[in-house]
């Protein structure tokens, strides 16, 4: 049996309705405990890459911050280039800060918590007095901002984005204030049905069931 697209749409809406309010309750605690405590979140990855003569280290940063009533995400990429004989390479004529696999082997071994053997590690802290995740100096607008940083040719680049928690809240919670005024709105319909009245307007139908004279609404009729 083959369902009414509209009832498969009506179906998503209400799961994703549902998912939405339980991100939104979710994202209403860290608000209110983002005054209490600043929580730091990091996934770190890197890897090097031989090359005859020469070695590039890559290396990702995917961060999330939470102090203060604001919410920051970042991410922060830096490649480097070292020869094989230790001295750093150069490209353009200007010579490169890097590591070498073994200091960063000696990293890994020395902060286990964030390398090891090229693959994911997290990183996650808690501090406090919780404290904004904005940088002193960085102006913002409203609680949102934005931070981005370039270097050495683009090699190191960094960029941050500042959302104030209620915002968070507010878009989270969209969905779920709408799908409970469309059922409100069907429950009020359904009543005024049962009561013989206008669906849209709540006019008496007893007397004129085939037009509503207040607003022109032709109620819909089941049939028998």
């Amino acid at each position: 049996m083959r369902r009414h697209p509209f009832t498969i749409l009506s179906a998503l809406f209400t799961v994703l309705s549902a998912l939405s309010l339980l991100l939104c309750v979710a994202a209403v605690v860290l608000w209110v405990r983002s005054y209490a405590v600043s929580r730091f979140v990091q996934r770190s990855h890197w890897r090097i890459v031989e090359e005859p003569g020469a070695a590039t280290t890559h290396e990702r940063y995917l961060s999330a911050s939470s102090g203060r009533g604001s919410l920051q995400v970042g991410v922060f990429v830096n490649r480097t280039r070292r020869s094989s004989s230790g001295d750093e390479a150069e490209q353009g004529g200007r010579p490169r800060l890097a590591r070498s696999r073994a200091e960063m082997e000696e990293d890994r071994r020395r902060n286990s918590q964030y390398y090891g053997d090229g693959v994911v590690r997290w990183r996650d802290e808690e501090s406090r007095p919780a404290q904004s995740p904005v940088a002193p100096g960085v102006k913002t607008f409203l609680g949102f901002a934005h931070q981005f940083s370039s270097q050495r040719d683009g090699q190191q680049v960094s960029r941050a984005l500042t959302v104030p928690w209620p915002a968070v809240v507010g878009c989270l919670a969209v969905l779920p204030a709408w799908w409970v005024v469309k059922l409100a709105r069907a429950r009020r319909r359904k009543r005024r049905e049962r009561e013989r009245r206008c669906p849209s307007c709540g006019y008496d139908l007893r007397a004129t069931p085939g037009r509503c004279p207040e607003c022109g609404t032709v109620p819909t009729r089941k049939e028998p």
